[in-house]
């Protein structure tokens, strides 16, 4: 009988804020069996708009991580439909070096600006 070998999990913690510019007002996250392993991510939701005008609560409808090899070739790999949702376990396939940024969409689907770019 083969034992499977534990996940690896690594926590990766968005520093800058979200921020929405212009006016006007997801999901879940897990983790596979097997050889590959968790990256997780948190994100501070944001609080007010590029433009500094508040962001009144419930204007936020989800958030979108993107991930990739190269931080400036990152694709939409998952969309948050749940403004209550601060953190993601992105199932990595292969223990490689990946780029992630999380951008924020409001009630109206204006996307935020990305966040600070990570990686691991």
């Amino acid at each position: 009988m083969m034992k499977s070998s534990p996940l690896k999990t690594i926590t990766i913690t968005m520093l800058t804020l979200l921020v929405f510019s212009g006016c006007g007002g997801g999901g879940g996250g897990g983790s596979s069996g097997g050889t590959g392993y968790t990256i997780q991510l948190e994100w501070i939701p944001p609080v007010t708009r590029m433009d500094g005008v508040y962001l009144a609560p419930g204007s936020i409808a989800g958030y979108r991580i993107y991930v990739g090899s190269d931080p400036d070739d990152m694709n939409l790999t998952v969309d948050l439909a749940d403004s209550s949702m601060t953190e993601y376990a992105y199932s990595a396939p292969a223990e490689e070096q990946y780029y992630f940024g999380v951008t924020a969409y409001d009630t109206s689907g204006r996307e935020s600006g990305m966040s600070n770019i990570v990686y691991k």
